[in-house]
């Protein structure tokens, strides 16, 4: 049930922030009333103080998201994304170990395969920004989230192929993710499953050190970038996508999720 916490949690925050805003506004509307009961000076002086504090956070909030060019609305997620990085961090590498070093070799040459040796692996500091969120409701009840994903790493990882050192420095990725949530229920958290997808495939660019920066390297550099691409489509662009089913008494499984029925076909 921990999936569906987050989300009620910051309905909870939104509310009393909701609240509070609400209960600023109203007394800004009403003015006291002059009467022998009226605040001193000194209790004049802390409610100014009071609500100067407030409009003082409200702009540090602003100053700081438009700093960091990110909506308002998904610097919630952004803080979350950063403070379990180095979770995914981990994973990403083995991730990388386990799966994209492999497809890498097998995509090199055949007089290069089985060279492959990974001898530096940072995937650095830099969190993907999540921008702009859209939601809408689709004509089976499902709720669809569109974030705009954009991702500028540090990357430090270098690779030697026949003792020849290749190296990545850096690389860009830019999409629209979507997260679906369904089928709907009528109990918490009010949907059975949730799919993370891409609808179409992201924007990809490595920079390459070292010897994959010399023309005769070009297969290498393609490979490469074909393996990432690769692993991306297979695993999130639709048809693909990752999914999770949240409700175990329901008729939809992990299966159901992971590969739904088509919503309409399209002719030529």
């Amino acid at each position: 049930m921990a999936s569906f916490c987050l989300p009620l949690s910051c309905l909870g925050v939104g509310g009393a922030v909701g609240g509070l805003v609400a209960s600023r506004s109203q007394g800004r509307e009403k003015q006291p009333a002059v009467s022998e009961a009226s605040p001193t000076n000194s209790e004049k002086h802390r409610q100014i103080m009071h609500h100067s504090q407030f409009r003082r956070a409200d702009t540090d909030l602003t100053l700081l998201t438009a700093k960091r060019g990110v909506d308002k609305e998904t610097s919630w997620l952004n803080q979350l994304v950063e403070i379990i990085w180095p979770r995914i961090n981990r994973y990403i590498k083995t991730l990388l170990e386990e799966r994209v070093k492999p497809a890498i070799d097998q995509a090199l040459p055949s007089t290069m395969r089985g060279s492959v040796v990974v001898e530096r692996l940072s995937i650095g500091k830099s969190t993907p920004r999540f921008g702009h969120m859209h939601v809408k409701s689709r004509s089976d009840e499902a709720i669809i989230m569109d974030l705009k994903v954009d991702i500028t790493s540090d990357l430090d990882i270098e690779l030697k192929a026949m003792h020849i050192p290749l190296g990545i420095s850096a690389f860009t990725f830019h999409g629209v993710l979507t997260v679906c949530l369904r089928p709907p229920i009528f109990r918490p958290p009010f949907f059975g499953g949730i799919e993370v997808y891409f609808v179409n495939p992201p924007d990809l660019g490595i920079v390459f050190t070292g010897a994959a920066t010399v023309a005769g390297w070009s297969t290498i550099k393609g490979a490469i970038h074909d393996v990432l691409m690769t692993q991306v489509a297979n695993t999130m662009v639709v048809p693909a996508r990752i999914a999770m089913d949240l409700v175990d008494d329901d008729e939809f499984d992990d299966a159901e999720l992971k590969y739904p029925e088509p919503v309409g076909v399209l002719r030529f």
